[in-house]
């Protein structure tokens, strides 16, 4: 089971094999926990279970090479207590999730973002995208939030956007590590957000542990 703000519970139960899990235990689950969403991440020996076997209900099921990074996004979010895909009903069917996802994947960052919003745009491991920032000035322009043409005060208390390209190299890794750290000593108050493509979780722990509030896949 995992945790998050407010009592936020979720089940993630990663399948490798079918009969990994009895269907006692899915019972149980539900039973001991009627309200906490359950998600059943399966590998890709269960791919004929939903045909040969009894797959469990009222569950979100996602094979292995399904889930991306937007999933794990709105399992952040979800734990955040804010509103997630998860947060719908486990009925909701696969064609309703692709809905889901293309409504409201904008609305959840706009719902994190604060109302000033300065995009970090110098050269080095953050702002080498001109056009991923493009792409962050117009979602932030639609939300009707302030865009801020030029670096803010020490005491800017909005949010701060930074794009981390995405480099297997260990020492341009420790580079974006030490930007988040530069960041957070300039802007000690501000809401700091870093995108990066697929980020591995010792990335996001290292980041989070820079300061970062948010790290977000690309």
């Amino acid at each position: 089971m995992l945790h998050g703000g407010d009592e936020q519970r979720i089940f993630l139960f990663c399948q490798s094999f079918p009969g990994q899990f009895s269907a006692a235990q899915f019972r149980q689950s539900a039973q001991l926990f009627p309200l906490v969403p359950r998600i059943i991440l399966q590998g890709t020996l269960c791919e004929g279970e939903s045909r040969t076997g009894m797959p469990p209900q009222n569950a979100f099921r996602f094979y292995v090479h399904q889930w991306t990074d937007y999933h794990f996004r709105q399992l952040e979010l979800f734990l955040l207590g804010q509103p997630s895909l998860f947060s719908q009903p486990s009925t909701i069917k696969p064609e309703e999730i692709v809905l889901w996802q293309a409504e409201t994947e904008s609305y959840t960052e706009q719902s994190r973002w604060k109302n000033e919003v300065y995009i970090v745009s110098h050269s080095g491991p953050f702002g080498n995208d001109p056009y991923f920032n493009r792409m962050l000035a117009a979602r932030a322009k639609r939300f009707n939030l302030r865009i801020l043409p030029h670096k803010p005060e020490k005491n800017f208390l909005g949010t701060i956007l930074a794009d981390a390209d995405e480099s297997p190299f260990l020492e341009t890794q420790r580079q974006i590590i030490q930007a988040a750290q530069r960041l957070r000593y300039e802007f000690a108050n501000a809401d700091i957000e870093v995108y990066i493509n697929s980020p591995r979780m010792n990335e996001k722990m290292a980041l989070w542990n820079a300061g970062v509030n948010r790290v977000t896949a690309k």
